[in-house]
Formats: C-alpha cells, structure tokens, sequence
C-alpha cells in the first residue's frame, strides 16, 4: 500500500493509498514511502490546511474503519470548514469548530 508520510503542526503524518482512493490518515512516519500523484495532492492538501487554506477536500476518500467510525467520519465531512457545529444539549451550548474537534483529538491521545 503506498504511503507518503508529511510534517504537520500536530506531529508527523502519513497517508496511505489503495486502489486511486484515500483509505488512511495517520499520526507517525510511514516506513515505506513512495510518493504517487495522488499522495502528493493529499500531503500538499493537508499542508495548505494547516497553513489555514480553508477549500474543501476533494480528494478520493475511502477510510477502513467500524460501520461506527465510517459513519462517524461521514457525518463530519459534512460540517463546513471553519463553521461551529453545536454540542449536544447535555454538553452545554458550546460550539465546536472542525479545527477546536481537531485539537481537542489530539490533545487526548498526546497529552501533555
């Protein structure tokens, strides 16, 4: 499966290709890399959205994962870049932009 593996303001980065489609975005650096076109639209993709660039992805996306997770992941592909989504009831009435759910996924899983 070919990888190609990116710095990002959030550590580093690989994403992995099958079949001309998307299929993972992951933290750490790939040990195989080996860059296709699409692997490069990708990484410079993702560059240019940590740089703040706010145009949609349109990149073939196909992600492995539980029914759970592709549904989860279906629904916030569905939330406009830089636009609050409300928190359940329950939660308070905050607002959680794309990139506040981004930040908040990676403070959990690397806590300072």
């Amino acid at each position: 499966m070919p990888q190609l593996s990116l710095h990002s303001p959030t550590g580093p980065l690989t994403v992995s290709v099958e079949d001309d489609t998307i299929v993972a975005l992951d933290w750490g650096w790939g040990r195989d890399q080996e860059e296709t076109p699409l692997l490069r639209r990708a990484c410079d993709w993702l560059d240019s959205y940590f740089d703040g660039d706010t145009t949609p992805c349109t990149l073939p996306l196909a992600p492995y994962g539980t029914p759970q997770q592709v549904a989860a992941w279906t629904f916030i592909r569905t939330i406009p870049m830089g636009r609050p989504y409300p928190a359940p009831r329950s939660r308070g009435r905050l607002a959680w932009t794309w990139r506040t759910w981004w930040l908040h996924a990676v403070k959990t899983r690397f806590p300072s």
